[in-house]
């Protein structure tokens, strides 16, 4: 009797479990799914599938170097960006030196001027002191 309601139980079992399955793989699509990769497989028989080759640095590198590329690419526009902008500030200070040095060289020149006429004021007032003295003098005699 034992014996039976084991089998009747394995039978419950094995169907319940059946059922289920079969629910799930409908339900996922896993039939189609597994037609798809047969075909893929039968279309391409010398195509030798990837697998990794435990050297994690090698596997990841053909996945990382896109990435890389971008962000060179990227760091390439970055740098260009700034070389021109430096390229335009030489160029600026370069015209601010001209304009610093020209003024440089009026300003010398002024002052040149400044001092030139002082000098010349100085020696008129020299030369007026000596006519003072000497018309004192011829109107003292």
């Amino acid at each position: 009797m034992l014996k039976n309601i084991h089998t009747q139980f394995s039978k419950q079992l094995e169907t319940v479990i059946k059922q289920e399955v079969d629910g799930m793989l409908e339900e996922e699509k896993v039939i189609p799914l597994l037609e798809d990769l047969e075909k893929i497989v039968a279309d391409s028989p010398d195509r030798i599938a990837w697998r990794p080759s435990g050297d994690v640095d090698a596997d990841m590198r053909s996945h990382l170097m896109p990435i890389k590329v971008r962000q060179k690419q990227k760091l390439q526009r970055i740098l260009t960006s700034i070389e021109e902008e430096n390229k335009s500030l030489e160029k600026a200070m370069a015209h601010r030196q001209k304009h610093l040095e020209a003024s440089q060289k009026k300003l010398e020149a002024k002052t040149q001027n400044i001092h030139q006429t002082y000098d010349t004021c100085w020696g008129n007032m020299a030369l007026m002191s000596q006519l003072r003295n000497s018309l004192i003098q011829q109107t003292l005699q």
